[in-house]
């Protein structure tokens, strides 16, 4: 795979929101595709903000990391947080609505695949 974008942001929605539009603008060169386009910038928003509100509680002194590789047609998107990070239960996968967890449901509707390591979730999007 080949290195795209990588970097890292405080736990501040607005330094998120700058940050997210920073690495989605990175990937115009290499997704014409408008729906395509709009997927991965909703995977990279949600990944991100549940880092910096769920994962790093809205704490300006910790991290939210993000790096997006291109491969074979598809982007390896890779979040970790600073928090104590979620273990995958059966419950994790259930799409009823509730206060937490649809945001990694929209992720994975919207993916390839995602694989949940403590606190690092990577992505897997053909394009």
């Amino acid at each position: 795979m080949s290195y795209i974008f990588a970097g890292s942001v405080p736990s501040d929605i607005c330094c998120a929101k700058a940050f997210i539009n920073l690495a989605t603008s990175s990937l115009q060169s290499l997704i014409y595709d408008e729906e395509v386009s709009f997927d991965i910038r909703l995977i990279i928003q949600e990944l991100m903000m549940n880092g910096v509100v769920h994962g790093n509680g809205l704490n300006r002194d910790k991290y939210v990391s993000l790096g997006i590789n291109y491969g074979s047609h598809c982007l390896k998107i890779k979040v970790q947080d600073e928090g104590p990070g979620i273990e995958p239960t059966e419950e994790d996968c259930n799409i009823a609505m509730k206060c937490n967890g649809r945001g990694l449901e929209i992720v994975r509707a919207l993916s390839d695949s995602v694989e949940l390591n403590g606190n690092e979730v990577i992505a897997i999007k053909s394009i």
